[in-house]
C-alpha cells in the first residue's frame, strides 16, 4: 500500500495522487455528517452501513436538500473517476510494491528508562563537573560566575548531561534551578518556572517580564546558585535569562545547551559534546535490544553497519534499537538498514536521527500514525494530558470500535503504543503504572518530523485548512491576518494556546467543526459561544481552565458531542438542554458544579467526575441508569442514610466501572458503610478514597484481585492486613494512610511482585520492615517520619531493602528539635547514597504539618475545596 512508502521514495506523481485520494476522502466523510446531521442525529452503529440507505433517507426527508445532496455526490463521484483514473496512470501499485514495515509487539518495550542503560555519559558528565568547579570539586578555587555551554546538534544528549550534572552538583549550591526554553519560547513563563523553582511558592503571576527578571535579581544578590538553561536557540533568549543573572562572586554556575556553535561562543565558555565512539554506540545498541554490550555472531555485520550510519548519536540509536528489537531476524536487520538514511529532506546535520525516528513512525498501524500526526498541533516541549489527546482522537474519528473495549480503552492503548515506540515521551508519572502515565510531550526533533509528515498528508489539500493551530507566540505558525482571511468550512478541529485565542474566528465560519480545544486560554464571560449550538458536527469540547462563567442552553443543540470539559472555570450549573446529549461519553466537571436533573438520560457516559452529592443530590436516583460508566468520580457530602445505602448498592452493580474515587469531605464518617459487606463494583481496578477513614482494611480488598491502584486511609494496620495486600499481585500503586499498627508490621518475601510505587503516612512507618524480595519493583516511595522514633528504621530498609528504587520522599514535620530533625536528614541522605541505585532523595518537611496523619495525594490529583478540617500531603510536589 502507498502509505507504507516514506514521502521521500515518492515522486511527485506519487504524492499528488496520495493527496487527492486523502481529500476526497475527508469530503467524503464531511458530506456523510452533513448527511446525519440533517437526518436528526442518526448514526450508523456500523460504521461500514449502507451509504445510499443514509442518503435516501436523507433526500426524502428535505427536497430542498435532496438537490443539494445529488449535486455533492456527483461531484464526487467525478472526483473518485479521476482519482482512479490517476492510479492507473501513475501506476501507483509499483511505487507500493515494497513497503517499508516490520513487525511490532505492543509492550516489548518498558516505558521507563534505567539509570544503567546509559552509555557512553560518564566521561562528558566528568568533564563538564571539572570545567565548572575544578577536578577537586571543592569549589572554592574559583568564585566569580561561571558559565559553560554545552553544544552539539540534536540527539547527541547535551540535555541529558547537563541534567546528569544538574543532580550531582546541585547540594553544592544554595539554590539551583533547570528550565527548558525551545524555538519560540514564552519568556515569561520560563522566567516564572525559574523563580518558582529558586523560591518555591514565590507569587508571580502579576509580574511581567521586567519584574520577573528584577525579583530574579533580587532573589540570587546573596545566593551561590547553580541554574541550567536548556535548549537556547536565539541570542534574544539568552539575553533575558543572562540578564537575571547575578554575577555575587559566590562560586555560582550556570550551564546551557544549544545547538549552535556560535550562539555557545557568545555565551562562555564552550563545552562540545562528541559523538558516541562506536564502542559505546554497540554497547548502547546491544543493551536495548540484547540485554548486554555484545551482539550474537550472526547479527555482528549488520549491527556494525546500523552503528555506522547512526553516527553516534545517542537519540538515534534508541529509536532504531526500541524499534528494531521486534524482529530478531537477520535477514529483517538487513532489509532495515538498506532504509536507514533513505531521505535527504532534513539538513544534512540532522539527517541521520531524523531517518531513524521516521522508522518508528512507518512500523506504527494506519490509525496509530492518524494519532500520531495529530500531535503537529502542540507547541514544542508542551505538556500534553493524556486524556485530552485520547479524547481528541476519538472525536476527529482516529480510534477504531473494538470489540469488548469502549472507544476511551482502545484510544488508551493507541497512547501506550505510542510510548512504547519512543515516539512520544512520558512526562510526568502519575504512579508506577503503564496505564496512569497522565503526560507526555513530543521531542523537538521528532515533532520536526511529525509536522513534515503531516504536511506531506496534507499536499494534495489545494489550500483547505482541516485543522487550525493558533500558536501561544507570534510568528508561530498563522498571522491574524491570515486567519481573518482563511477559508474555515473545511476546518475540523481548531485548537488555542494562551493569547492564541485572541485568533480565534467567529463559530459562524465553521461549517464541519468536530473539535474545538481551547484549554488553558483566557476568555471572557461566554466569549464565542453564544453560537455553538450551530457546531451540529462538534464531537469535542474542551473549555478547562478558561474561567468561563456559562454555557448556553443551545448545547443541547449538539447531537453528536462526545467530549464536554468544563474543568476549573466558573460554570456554576450544566444546562439542562445537556441531558439531551445521547452521543455524550466524558464529562469533566468541577465539585462546585450542578449537574441537571435528568443525568440518567445520558447513557452513553464512559467518565464523569466529579460529581458532588451536596451541589447535584438527584444524581444519586439518576446513577443506575448509567450503566456504561467505567470510571466515577464523586465528592460525597452528608446525605441521608437511605440515600446512602442507595448510593452504595448502585456502585457495586456498575458491572463496568472500573475506577472509582470518592472525596468524602463532610461526609467522612460514612465512608465505613463502604466497608465490611459492602458489595463492591466486580470489575474494580482503582479505588480511592480521601479524607475518609475506615477502622480497619475492608475484608473485600483482599479478594478484589484486579486492583491495580489503592488509595485509602485505615484506623489500624495489621499485620493481615499488610499480608493481605501483599497477595494482590495486580497491585501497582498503593498510598496508605495509618493512624496506628498493631505492633510491627513485616512485608515478606513475595510481596507486591509488581507494586512500583509505595506512599505511606503514620505510626506504622516506624514499625515497617522489609524482608528481602519483597516489593522488588517499588521505584517511588514516600513516607513521613516522626524524627525521634522511626529514623533509625526507616534508614534500615532505605539501604538494606527495595532493589528498584529510585525516587525517595520523606516528610519530617516542622515541629521538635531542629538539630535532631537535621541528623534525620543526613542519616537518610547517607542511607540512600549507599543504596546501589543511589535513588534521588527529597526532604519536604515544608509540606507536612505535626498533626493526625491524612493520607498522600498525587500531584495530578485534584482536591475539591471542601474540607476545613483534612488538609492532604502532597510530598509529590516539592
Amino acid at each position: 500500500m502507498l502509505g507504507e512508502v516514506p514521502p521521500w521514495e515518492l515522486d511527485v506523481r506519487g504524492k499528488s495522487w496520495a493527496g487527492s485520494l486523502k481529500e476526497l476522502s475527508y469530503d467524503i466523510e464531511d458530506v456523510l455528517d452533513a448527511f446525519m446531521v440533517q437526518t436528526e442525529g442518526l448514526r450508523p452503529t456500523n460504521p461500514k452501513c449502507c451509504f445510499m440507505g443514509l442518503f435516501n433517507k436523507t433526500i426524502t426527508k428535505n427536497n430542498i436538500s435532496r438537490r443539494t445532496i445529488a449535486d455533492e455526490i456527483k461531484y464526487i463521484k467525478v472526483r473518485i473517476g479521476d482519482v482512479a483514473g490517476k492510479h492507473a496512470r501513475y501506476r501507483v501499485d509499483d511505487i507500493a510494491a515494497q513497503p517499508v514495515r516490520t513487525e511490532h509487539a505492543l509492550g516489548l518495550f518498558t516505558l521507563f528508562e534505567e539509570p544503567s542503560n546509559l552509555v557512553g555519559t560518564g566521561e562528558a558528565v566528568h568533564n563538564l563537573i571539572s570545567r565548572l568547579i575544578g577536578v577537586g570539586g571543592d569549589g572554592v578555587s574559583e568564585q566569580q560566575l561561571k558559565i559553560v555551554s554545552v553544544v552539539g546538534f540534536g540527539g547527541l544528549g547535551k540535555t541529558t548531561i547537563a541534567y546528569q550534572v544538574y543532580e550531582r552538583l546541585r547540594e553544592k549550591f544554595y539554590c539551583g534551578a533547570f528550565v527548558s526554553l525551545s524555538r519560540n519560547p514564552n519568556m515569561k513563563k520560563v522566567l516564572s518556572d525559574l523563580l518558582r523553582q529558586i523560591r518555591p511558592g514565590s507569587n508571580q503571576a502579576s509580574k511581567d517580564l521586567t519584574g520577573l527578571i528584577d525579583k530574579l535579581k533580587e532573589i540570587l544578590q546573596n545566593m551561590r546558585y547553580l541554574i541550567v538553561v536548556d535548549d537556547i536557540w536565539d541570542k534574544k533568549s539568552w539575553t533575558a535569562i543572562k540578564r537575571a543573572m547575578v554575577e555575587n562572586n559566590l562560586g555560582s554556575r550556570i550551564i546551557t545547551t544549544t545547538r549552535i556553535f556560535k550562539l555557545a561562543e557568545e555565551i562562555g565558555e564552550v563545552y562540545r559534546i562528541k559523538p558516541l565512539s562506536p564502542g559505546d554506540s554497540k554497547r548502547l545498541f546491544c543493551r536495548r535490544i540484547f540485554g548486554e554490550d555484545r551482539c550474537p555472531i550472526e547479527f555482528t555485520e549488520v549491527c556494525d553497519n546500523i552503528i555506522n550510519k547512526c553516527g553516534g548519536l545517542p537519540l538515534a540509536i534508541i529509536s532504531i534499537a526500541r524499534l528494531w528489537s521486534t524482529s530478531l531476524e537477520v535477514n529483517r536487520w538487513r532489509e532495515l538498514y538498506n532504509i536507514i538514511g533513505s531521505g535527504h529532506y532534513f539538513e544534512p546535520r540532522m539527517e541521520g536521527m531524523a531517518r531513524s525516528l521516521l522508522l518508528s513512525y512507518y512500523d506504527l498501524p494506519f490509525h496509530v500514525r492518524n494519532c500520531l500526526l495529530h500531535t503537529s498541533v502542540f507547541p514544542e516541549d508542551y505538556k500534553i494530558r493524556r486524556d485530552r489527546l485520547v479524547c481528541r482522537w476519538i472525536a476527529e474519528g482516529y480510534v477504531e470500535e473494538k470489540q469488548g473495549s469502549n472507544l476511551l480503552e482502545v484510544g488508551q492503548s493507541y497512547f501506550r503504543e505510542l510510548l512504547n515506540t519512543g515516539v512520544i515521551e512520558e512526562f510526568d508519572i502519575n504512579d508506577g503504572s503503564d496505564d496512569t502515565v497522565k503526560y507526555c510531550r513530543i521531542h523537538t526533533i521528532m515533532l520536526d518530523a511529525i509536522r513534515f509528515l503531516s504536511k506531506e498528508e496534507s499536499s494534495g489539500s489545494q489550500g483547505k485548512v482541516r485543522r487550525l493551530s493558533l500558536p501561544t507566540s507570534e510568528g508561530d505558525s498563522w498571522t491574524s491576518e491570515e486567519v481573518a482571511t482563511m477559508c474555515m468550512s473545511k476546518v475540523r478541529s481548531v485548537t488555542a494556546f494562551g493569547p492564541g485565542i485572541n485568533q480565534m474566528p467567529a463559530l459562524s465560519r465553521f461549517e464541519v467543526l468536530r473539535v474545538m480545544d481551547l484549554e488553558g486560554c483566557q476568555m471572557k464571560q461566554s466569549y464565542g459561544l453564544k453560537h455553538i449550538g450551530k457546531l451540529l458536527h462538534l464531537r469535542y469540547l474542551g473549555l478547562r481552565d478558561t474561567l468561563i462563567a456559562e454555557l448556553p442552553e443551545e448545547i443541547g443543540s449538539l447531537r453528536f458531542l462526545q467530549i464536554l470539559d468544563i474543568v476549573r472555570t466558573d460554570i456554576k450549573e450544566v444546562p439542562w438542554t445537556v441531558a439531551q446529549l445521547q452521543q455524550l461519553m466524558c464529562l469533566y466537571v468541577d465539585h462546585k458544579t450542578r449537574l441537571p436533573d435528568k443525568m440518567g438520560n445520558l447513557t452513553s457516559l464512559v467518565e464523569l467526575s466529579k460529581v458532588s452529592t451536596g451541589v447535584s443530590p438527584n444524581f444519586v436516583k439518576e446513577l443506575h441508569k448509567l450503566t456504561e460508566l467505567t470510571a466515577l468520580g464523586i465528592v460525597w457530602h452528608e446525605i441521608n442514610e437511605a440515600l446512602v445505602k442507595e448510593l452504595l448498592e448502585t456502585l457495586g452493580n456498575m458491572e463496568k466501572l472500573q475506577t472509582l474515587n470518592v472525596y468524602a469531605c463532610s461526609a467522612g464518617s460514612a465512608v465505613e458503610l463502604m466497608g465490611e459487606g459492602w458489595v463492591t463494583p466486580p470489575d474494580l481496578r482503582t479505588f480511592v478514597v480521601r479524607d475518609g477513614w475506615f477502622s480497619l482494611l475492608p475484608s473485600w480488598i483482599s479478594s478484589s484481585l484486579k486492583l491495580t491502584k489503592l488509595n485509602i486511609g485505615v484506623r489500624v494496620l495489621r499485620q493481615e492486613d499488610m499480608e493481605a495486600l501483599g497477595r494482590l499481585q495486580e497491585l501497582v500503586s498503593l498510598q496508605l494512610a495509618v493512624e496506628h499498627s498493631g505492633g510491627q508490621v513485616v512485608v515478606g518475601a513475595g510481596a507486591f511482585p509488581r507494586l512500583r510505587e509505595l506512599r505511606i503516612r503514620g505510626e506504622t512507618c516506624q514499625q515497617l520492615v522489609f524482608q528481602q524480595g519483597a516489593a522488588p519493583k517499588v521505584r517511588v516511595l514516600e513516607v513521613l517520619v516522626n524524627v525521634e522514633d522511626a529514623i533509625d528504621g526507616l534508614v534500615v530498609w532505605v539501604s538494606g531493602s527495595l532493589p528498584s528504587l529510585e525516587e525517595l520522599y520523606v516528610g519530617i514535620p516542622r515541629c521538635g528539635d531542629a538539630r535532631r530533625r537535621q541528623e534525620a536528614e543526613k542519616a537518610l541522605m547517607h542511607a540512600a547514597n549507599v543504596h546501589p541505585n543511589r535513588p534521588t532523595f527529597h526532604v519536604v518537611s515544608e509540606k507536612y504539618q505535626e498533626d493526625e496523619p491524612r493520607q498522600i495525594s498525587n500531584v495530578t490529583q485534584e482536591i475539591p475545596e471542601c474540607s476545613t478540617s483534612t488538609s492532604m500531603c502532597n510530598a509529590s510536589q516539592s
